[in-house]
């Protein structure tokens, strides 16, 4: 396709297609498609107009088939009148009208083509309000057969008019890929196309993190003694994802009664040395014992005491004796607030001590470590933000430079894989984030570019490509691979690919994919 642009008007993009190679016989009603058939559209005042009309021939009459759509939410402008005016030197030489839309969005506007000549061609839309289109030149001719020679050059843009970019500066050749994606498609899908510019957003870097609990918000809970798990006394056993808070009980372990290293023997213990403690520090108050037998029975007090309030207090338990069959229960209790993240028993079990029962994690506040490259751990500086990409939400989370604290910048470089941790502290708001998820993280910086940009919806993710759809036409798209850089806002910057001024789609960019792999098996061009 032979792509135009207009000086004057805020974009104009003269598409010259041949009928074999892009549209079937039968795509319009009322008129069939030559290879001569001139495709013209125009951006201006907010309205798109794309329309489709025969090279004139001298004594017949030219259909110009007028697509116009609301650029604000891409859908098909109100009814109301549209007039194409053929004018030479300032005089008119043809008009036609139509006073309603033939289809939603659609008018056929009939001409009676005027003798051979150059002819300026202007459409005008009378509806929700008042648009003037000039089109260009078209060039009517005496005989089919000369229309269908002439070929591209039956229509071309405005004398006078200078800055016309056919490529905006990428190659537009054989090697493009180029998609129809037809009005009556974009009309009804959520659909957008946005002419893109330079705008000034933060600089950032990419780079991976996993999501961690905080040192202080996570706790392993372990069976302090051998023990049973009674299924009667464990009917209300913590189970994951109950919320818990500070000595919450969360299940009762039965410890035997007898064998070493009970329960029983452990509190016998503790008991004889306490009472053997109290009882030395009597005698030497009267000089009874000498100072070394008082140190050793000291000695064996403080690693009895230590031992056993290991068992009741490192984990919150509590003892709780059976006044049926004096059997001793022990309580355990949740030493943090937080979430049961698993559960590694069941009721019934038997676990020995030092088991691993269940862990607790308080995800209000998780941290995020991020194993980072040398290049942008020395250029991150002091964070100013950062946008999280969690995997399955639609929009980025956005933390802001006050709610994102740097706690360590780490101190080794690993070797294997070239990275230097960094671990940030933030707010879980709502628990959106997961203990062990991956997510993408990209750090701001205290930069700030100047950069082209879209949406981060625009972009398309394929075969480890990424890729936009650039709108040419009407009904015409190119799929243009590019290269991206910073984010911020919902925006990315794109390094490579795009220039200032191209029009790119903005949402439905998945519908033009779809319809990119229809073409390609060969699906009916018709409207």
């Amino acid at each position: 396709m032979n792509l135009k642009r207009l000086a004057l008007l805020p974009a104009l993009i003269l598409v010259l297609a041949s009928c074999a190679a892009e549209k079937g016989p039968d795509e319009h009603e009322g008129h069939d498609h030559e290879e001569h058939t001139i495709s013209v559209t125009i951006w201006e005042s907010g309205i798109e107009l794309f329309t489709e009309f025969h090279a004139p021939v001298r004594g017949e009459k030219t259909e110009f088939l007028i697509h116009l759509t609301r650029l604000e939410d891409f859908k098909p402008a109100a009814d109301g009148r549209v007039n194409v005016v053929l004018r030479e030197s300032g005089r008119i030489a043809a008009s036609g009208s139509a006073d309603h839309q033939s289809r939603k969005g659609i008018w056929i506007v009939e001409v009676d083509a005027p003798e051979p000549g150059d002819y300026e061609v202007a459409v005008s839309y009378n509806g929700a309000g008042s648009t003037v289109f000039e089109a260009g030149t078209v060039t009517t001719f005496a005989t089919e057969e000369e229309a269908a020679h002439a070929g591209e050059a039956a229509f071309r843009e405005n004398a006078g008019h200078e800055g016309h970019d056919h490529s905006h500066g990428h190659d537009h050749g054989d090697d493009v890929e180029t998609v129809a994606f037809l009005k009556e498609q974009q009309w009804n899908t959520e659909f957008l196309v946005e002419e893109i510019h330079k705008v000034r957003m933060r600089a950032s870097f990419p780079t991976v993190a996993e999501v961690v609990p905080r040192q202080s918000g996570y706790a392993e809970i372990v069976a302090p003694v051998d023990g049973y798990l009674r299924i009667d006394h464990n009917q209300d056993m913590a189970v994951p994802g109950r919320k818990v808070r500070v000595d919450d009980p969360l299940l009762t372990l039965c410890p035997p009664l007898e064998g070493a290293g009970s329960w029983i023997e452990r509190r016998f213990a503790y008991d004889r040395a306490k009472k053997e403690f109290e009882r030395a520090e009597r005698l030497i108050a009267r000089e009874a014992i000498s100072q070394r037998e008082y140190d050793e029975i000291r000695k064996t007090w403080l690693v009895e005491k230590a031992s056993f309030e290991t068992i009741t207090q490192g984990v919150s338990a509590e003892t709780a004796p059976d006044s049926e069959t004096g059997e001793i229960h022990l309580i355990l209790k949740s030493p943090v607030s937080g979430i049961v993240a698993s559960v590694d028993i069941m009721p019934g079990q038997t676990v020995a001590a030092g088991q691993k029962l269940l862990t607790i994690v308080d995800p209000s506040v998780v941290w995020l470590r991020a194993d980072m490259f040398e290049k942008d751990y020395y250029k991150m500086g002091i964070p100013r933000g950062a946008e999280l990409k969690v995997p399955g939400m639609d929009s980025a989370m956005r933390i802001e430079e006050g709610d994102l604290k740097l706690l360590s910048r780490g101190g080794i470089f690993d070797r294997e894989s070239m990275t230097i941790p960094v671990i940030f502290e933030i707010e879980n708001t709502g628990d959106l984030l997961k203990i062990g998820q991956v997510v993408q993280m990209d750090i701001y910086t205290s930069e700030e570019i100047a950069a082209v940009a879209v949406p981060e919806r625009s972009i398309i993710d394929e075969d480890y490509a990424r890729y936009v759809f650039v709108q040419h036409g009407g009904e015409s798209f190119e799929k243009r691979a590019i290269k991206t850089g910073a984010r911020s806002g919902g925006l990315v910057e794109i390094t490579e690919g795009l220039r200032a001024g191209e029009r790119v789609v903005t949402r439905g960019a998945y519908s033009v994919k779809l319809a990119s792999s229809k073409s390609e098996t060969g699906a009916a061009h018709v409207h």
